[in-house]
């Protein structure tokens, strides 16, 4: 495991870690899908006296990596974003107009989409257009209209 040192005391935020593209393998960072997430421990910084008790042996903060991240390399990412568009353009209008018979396949797009984040990176009017009027066909059934 990966640790991180704390810098001048305050909480470091780390750079997300070079990975493997979860589509490809290629080493990347473009776009990250997951954070990694550390785990802060306490390190002596010192060898402990006899007859010490722990608040009086000076300790850092750091930070180990219990789950690495999970990225796409661009490639993979706008290929996947492309094969999503697709599948919006498709079955996006009959989505809108039959969401409850639909609400599980919207809700795994929904998912995606945001994981992804295809409505910030690079951002398609039309797309993202569609995809409020689907959320808000959604709202609409759950509400009984």
């Amino acid at each position: 495991m990966r640790s991180i040192t704390v810098i001048m005391g305050k909480d470091y935020v780390p750079a997300v870690p070079y990975a493997s593209c979860i589509e490809c393998g290629t080493g990347t960072r473009s776009h990250v899908i997951r954070e990694p997430i550390y785990e802060p421990y306490l390190q002596e910084t010192r060898v402990r006296f006899e007859d010490e008790e722990d608040e009086d042996v000076p300790t850092v903060k750091k930070w180990e990596l219990t789950e690495d991240a999970e990225v796409m390399c661009h490639k993979c990412w706008v290929a996947f974003r492309e094969k999503t568009f697709k599948q919006l353009r498709r079955d996006g209008k009959s989505w809108i107009e039959s969401p409850l018979s639909n609400s599980q396949r919207i809700k795994s797009f929904l998912k995606r989409w945001q994981d992804f984040a295809f409505d910030e990176e690079m951002a398609d009017e039309e797309m993202n257009e569609m995809v409020e009027q689907l959320k808000e066909s959604i709202r609409r059934s759950a509400r009984g209209e």
